[in-house]
């Protein structure tokens, strides 16, 4: 049982989908059902900040996993 969020990052190294382009980075996210609520707030700011080509860009020179949640929190526009 999922007791709190979490987030996995995968980097692809030019993994490619038949229905899409060259694929970047690979988001799964786990939310328990307490947090749902919350959770959907965080989801819209990840959205947005992904589709932002100066924060994939920085994401994907990210050299450790919380030099990349720290830079995707960065890129959050409260």
């Amino acid at each position: 049982m999922l007791h709190r969020f979490t987030i996995i990052i995968i980097e692809p190294d030019k993994i490619t989908f038949s229905c899409f382009d060259l694929v970047q980075i690979v988001v799964m996210i786990a939310i328990n059902q307490s947090e749902r609520k919350e959770f959907r707030k965080i989801f819209n700011l990840i959205i947005e900040s992904l589709d932002n080509k100066e924060t994939i860009d920085a994401l994907l020179q990210a050299d450790s996993y919380e030099e990349f949640v720290s830079c995707l929190v960065d890129s959050f526009r409260f």
